[in-house]
């Protein structure tokens, strides 16, 4: 990033007094230089007039007077002047130096260029010209010539501060951080409140990942020129990357107070925001940034996954639908809205969005394990066990899987697979209470009684307040004579209020 521009450098010539006085054009150059001075220009170059008007070859007059129209952006008169002015004494370096700086604020590098190595050959230890010199060749993107130059005119005056900061700057562009930051603190050193320099060096240290380096240098900046507001912007990023989000949402509300159309500093404070549980004023910036540049798909996704944070699922779905709208591609607002449908339980709309990111993506562990759940929510249970296949060779141990698959199974009549699904769970959570019951009813249904009490009794040991649980048992114990041990069961999941219980406990067992 390049911040040096060429400083004019204007040198007035003074003529003495005595000279002065001997000649009335000489009294018009004297009168011209006092309001060049006094930064009254026009009024300069109404007198340098009359100075060339009484001695047309007068070449003093036409370098003030090319300098006072150069200062009020008159260009192409202040090139006559300085032109004539060399043509009638051209061993004036002034005269280059000024016509040099001209030339590079029209851009015309190359005649620039010249004018400032025409200055070498009158006066070779002229540290302006090198200077001029380095920062003619930084715009032409010679950056390793422009730091020679640099250094040349630091060999020639090491107070000089702006060289450090234009070798700093080139060594910045070309990715010599260390470097950049050694040239940049000799200027503050040299001199401490160089407008650009800490900004600079701040942007020096994000590059160098010295974050909190950054956050002082962007602060001292900001003490020179408050109202720099890329110092707030750049700022608030590196808090950003620390996660000071608190930090970071300062900086973005000064630099919006003053450039309140800069999408990116909406869009990151929601960010930030988001990050503090702020969501709904998150929101709200995020749909500020939309408002900058309605056609970011990042904005629209990112505001619609908060209103998924507030449940305002319907209310995200279309922000979700114009990201894909921008971006055809954007996966990642496909999932966010298949999401919203399976949390409104539009399950088919869900199925549908899923089997598109598994066909993007068949790896998407995620993805598959909704489209699972949907499936079984639409009685689809052959296709749910297909997904839950896979979707447990992906994750063998997540239990959740082996679960819902005998869920599924139990569905299809295939207890056998659903027994043994609920097996492993327990292998993977023996403390998994529900996967004990529900294998007990499995172990019921098939006659095996005893295997069935086991289970509901490991039940009862994980969570004695199943009522269901002791039903069950106690019903399997009056079938298999137990009389005794099925009223006690029957008594306990009637007291745990289980009414179809009290009914049998009062029909089998009595008062």
């Amino acid at each position: 990033m390049s911040i040096i521009k060429l400083s004019l450098y204007i040198v007035i010539i003074l003529v003495s007094l005595n000279r002065l006085q001997a000649d009335k054009a000489e009294e018009f150059l004297s009168g011209g230089l006092k309001q060049i001075q006094a930064k009254d220009y026009n009024a300069a170059i109404k007198l340098f007039d009359e100075a060339i008007a009484l001695r047309p070859e007068f070449d003093l007059a036409y370098t003030n007077r090319g300098l006072a129209k150069f200062l009020i952006g008159d260009y192409p008169n202040a090139l006559i002047d300085f032109d004539k002015s060399i043509l009638i004494n051209p061993n004036i370096e002034t005269n280059y130096l000024n016509r040099g700086n001209l030339y590079y604020n029209l851009k015309k590098y190359d005649p620039a260029e010249a004018d400032f190595l025409k200055v070498l050959t009158i006066n070779s230890e002229s540290f302006n010209a090198y200077y001029n010199l380095g920062i003619v060749n930084a715009s032409k993107n010679k950056k390793e010539k422009a730091i020679e130059y640099f250094t040349k005119t630091i060999d020639k005056n090491a107070a000089f501060e702006k060289a450090f900061m234009g070798r700093g700057n080139a060594y910045f562009d070309l990715k010599q951080y260390d470097l950049a930051e050694k040239d940049l603190k000799q200027v503050l050193f040299l001199k401490k409140d160089v407008p650009n320099a800490n900004y600079l060096l701040g942007l020096t240290y994000r590059e160098l990942k010295k974050n909190n380096e950054a956050i002082l240098a962007f602060g001292n900046e900001l003490l020179i020129n408050p109202k720099f507001e890329k110092c707030y912007g750049l700022r608030a990023s590196v808090y950003l990357e620390l996660n000071k989000f608190k930090e970071a949402v300062s900086d973005y509300d000064a630099y919006l107070k003053l450039n309140d159309k800069d999408y990116l500093s909406y869009y990151n404070r929601g960010f930030a925001k988001s990050n503090l549980g702020d969501i709904k004023s998150a929101v709200e910036d995020y749909s500020a940034a939309i408002k900058l540049k309605p056609n970011d798909e990042s904005a629209y996704n990112s505001r619609g996954s908060l209103l998924m944070r507030l449940n305002s699922f319907k209310e995200a779905i279309p922000d979700f639908e114009m990201a894909l709208k921008i971006n055809p591609k954007a996966q990642q607002a496909k999932l966010n809205k298949s999401m919203c449908f399976f949390s409104l339980k539009y399950y088919t709309d869900a199925v549908i969005l899923f089997n598109e990111l598994i066909l993007a993506n068949s790896e998407n562990y995620d993805v598959r394990i909704r489209k699972a759940e949907s499936l079984l929510k639409l009685n689809r249970f052959e296709e749910a066990i297909k997904d839950f296949d896979i979707a447990i060779k992906t994750k063998p141990n997540d239990k959740i899987n082996y679960f819902q698959r005998a869920t599924a199974k139990t569905q299809t009549k295939d207890n056998a697979g659903a027994i043994l699904d609920y097996t492993k769970v327990i292998e993977l959570d023996p403390k998994d209470e529900l996967s004990y019951g529900n294998r007990g009813l499995l172990k019921a249904q098939g006659q095996d009684n005893k295997g069935a009490i086991e289970d509901f009794t490991k039940c009862l040991d994980i969570n004695p307040k199943r009522a269901d649980i002791y039903a069950n048992r106690g019903i399997i114990k009056y079938n298999t004579s137990d009389k005794n041990g099925a009223c006690a069961d029957l008594k306990s999941a009637m007291d745990l209020g289980n009414e179809e219980a009290k009914k049998i406990y009062n029909s089998t067992c009595g008062k």
